[in-house]
């Protein structure tokens, strides 16, 4: 698809439902993820907001402009806090999330309210990252931001770099396995997925079934190679499982450092 040639009404809807997608596929796991480093530390994320009742953009606005005003007070008595620092970005990423999740398709402005709350996260991850550099989840959720925050290629290139250096964390390779479908390239995306299934073939971040879902999917446009999904199938643990109603799982992560965090 020539995205230069489209109307810029076209490329509106493109973008809130690619955003819905991807979005689709990532609330399940970072629901229940809280950036930082170890699996086993007890620290919590406190910027998880209840969404049940949120249907408007109105309502996602008014609900999360409350909850960035208190987390920037917690901010702004120690901003070195790393998990007050975390709080911001993951809050500001949730908010576009939730914000995706109820837009109009047709509305540019609400497309670029999304973009722009996006973007705002990033400042928070960068300054997480200049204390803990290695933090993976960290930088996961940066690239992801980059790419629905108004830069698509610098977002991809930052997952690819990830991905290449973090062979063994399959949420980057799951996710950059989005990335890649958001663009279309659907080998590369089964690929990811594939490369997902093989970091982890215990399944222990419950990527494993909704990877290859994806992947039986893609196989159906006629660029993914079917075999892609057999291989990857009978390379998975048969004791991994997923649940119906939290394919991607999450990981439990405190702000201590870790090469995975």
């Amino acid at each position: 698809m020539d995205r230069d040639n489209l109307s810029f009404g076209m490329k509106v809807i493109i973008v809130i439902f690619a955003i819905i997608l991807v979005v689709s596929l990532m609330l399940p796991f970072f629901s229940s993820c809280s950036i930082g480093g170890s699996s086993t530390g007890s620290t919590t994320d406190e910027s998880q907001t209840d969404t049940s009742s949120l249907s408007t953009v109105a309502d996602v606005d008014s609900a999360y402009r409350d909850k960035i005003a208190t987390l920037s007070a917690k901010y702004e008595s120690d901003s070195t806090s790393l998990l007050s620092v975390a709080n911001m970005g993951n809050a500001y990423m949730e908010w576009a999330q939730e914000l995706a999740s109820v837009a109009d398709s047709s509305s540019s402005e609400d497309a670029d309210h999304v973009a722009q709350t996006y973007a705002q996260a990033i400042p928070y991850y960068d300054a997480y990252l200049e204390q803990e550099p290695d933090s993976n989840v960290v930088r996961m959720k940066r690239a992801i931001c980059e790419y629905f925050g108004g830069d698509e290629q610098q977002g991809l290139a930052d997952m690819e770099a990830l991905a290449s250096s973090a062979k063994d964390f399959s949420p980057v390779q799951y996710y950059l396995g989005t990335m890649y479908e958001d663009q279309g390239e659907y080998d590369l995306a089964a690929s990811a997925y594939a490369d997902a299934l093989t970091a982890d073939q215990s399944n222990s971040y419950n990527l494993a079934y909704s990877a290859l879902i994806r992947m039986s999917l893609l196989s159906q446009y006629g660029d993914a190679s079917s075999s892609s999904v057999d291989v990857a199938s009978s390379s998975l643990d048969a004791g991994g499982s997923d649940s119906a109603d939290g394919i991607v799982g999450g990981l439990a992560l405190d702000t201590s450092a870790s090469s995975q965090g």
